[in-house]
């Protein structure tokens, strides 16, 4: 049992950084682990016990092994999806020059319904589909959702 600020814990300084700094336990995993209830309750004891605020502790992100195909597997935990371009790219063309193109631009696709035209905020990733038909996604500057179209569809790219 351990005080600190004038209150008693069931569990130690060395306890609550082994639960999130090296076996990187969410807040509620370590609150119910070492008995301190809500994860609210689980980072004042970290404060309380360690000395720093609990916006300083660093769980160590643990390795997946890499997928049968060698691809290596998403890290848990909310980091922003980075820009991948596909390994695969069946052309001469740069992906990395038109997702420059695209960015930022307006873009006219041509739908069932017609035609639409779209504000490219940012081009996440291009990938082909089962088809083997190329697609990208990007984020919408207008309505800050997240959107896929084939390149196909593409009519005029403005800037």
């Amino acid at each position: 049992m351990a005080v600190a600020t004038g209150k008693k814990y069931d569990c130690t300084a060395e306890d609550i950084i082994r639960e999130r700094d090296e076996l990187a336990q969410s807040w509620r995993k370590v609150g119910e682990v070492l008995g301190l209830g809500s994860p609210g309750n689980a980072r004042a004891a970290y404060t309380a016990l360690t000395g720093k605020p609990h916006t300083e502790s660093s769980p160590i992100v643990r390795q997946r092994a890499p997928r049968a195909d060698g691809a290596p597997r998403a890290r848990r935990g909310s980091a922003p999806k980075k820009v991948t371009r596909d390994p695969k790219w069946h052309d001469d063309s740069n992906q990395d020059e038109i997702a420059a193109k695209m960015e930022g631009a307006l873009i006219t696709l041509e739908r069932a319904g017609g035609r639409e035209e779209i504000r490219v905020q940012r081009v996440i990733e291009f990938e082909f589909n089962k088809k083997d038909e190329l697609m990208v996604h990007f984020r919408d500057a207008l309505n800050s959702g997240w959107r896929t179209c084939y390149v196909r569809d593409i009519v005029e790219v403005r800037s």
